[in-house]
């Protein structure tokens, strides 16, 4: 999904690459990846859990993520370690738009609907970037996996700011279909991003169930 691939997908290829598994690639939406498995169209998917129909079939767990408040960097929680999810209540969102998973769990954490108090409360674009940019612009406030925060740093004038316990998070998967035949090989390659993840600072190694790499 969008909020993985950038953060995880260089490294990945990279450790694929001294394997002798050939993967074609793909960057889409959740309800897309889905649609795709359903469809038969894509074998495997890997997306941030839970998601309606994800029951429909067979999850691998592969690491915990939490997530973090981008700022802008004269915000009054610039590197506070205690934001409640309700205090996002009080702030204009940056969010990204319907469709992707990262908008339903930033909303899902402060039950936030797209107006209150009769006045426009949400901000909506397509890309975590764009997201970074409105918030360094001080447009708004939003909520990044933690993978995503290094870069957002780096390409843009923001802090970071951190929840206070117990942190929200998700918990990234492979899903496939229960009626394959290559469990094996998802399970491979569910070791091989594991290995990864845990490679990347950034992400904590806190697999919902471990999948030993």
């Amino acid at each position: 999904i969008p909020t993985i691939a950038p953060y995880l997908i260089g490294e990945l290829v990279r450790a694929l690459a001294t394997t002798p598994l050939s993967l074609d690639l793909y960057e889409h939406p959740t309800q897309d990846q889905l649609q795709g498995l359903a469809d038969g169209e894509i074998d495997v998917a890997c997306l941030a859990l839970p998601v309606p129909g994800a029951s429909r079939f067979t999850s691998i767990p592969l690491y915990r993520e939490p997530f973090v408040i981008a700022v802008p960097r004269t915000h009054p929680w610039a590197h506070r370690h205690d934001v409640s999810p309700n205090e996002l209540n009080d702030q204009r969102l940056v969010v990204l738009e319907e469709g992707h998973c990262l908008r339903d769990e930033t909303l899902a954490l402060c039950n936030r609907s797209k107006t209150r108090e009769g006045r426009q409360t949400l901000i909506e674009t397509s890309t975590i970037a764009t997201m970074v940019q409105l918030v360094a612009t001080d447009f708004g406030v939003t909520v990044l996996p933690q993978s995503a925060a290094p870069s957002a740093v780096r390409s843009a004038d923001i802090a970071i700011a951190e929840f206070g316990g117990p942190v929200p998070h998700r918990d990234v998967a492979l899903l496939y279909r229960k009626s394959s035949a290559a469990g094996e090989l998802y399970r491979t390659l569910a070791r091989i991003i594991v290995k990864v993840s845990r490679e990347l600072p950034v992400i904590p190694a806190v697999p919902a169930e471990p999948v030993r790499a």
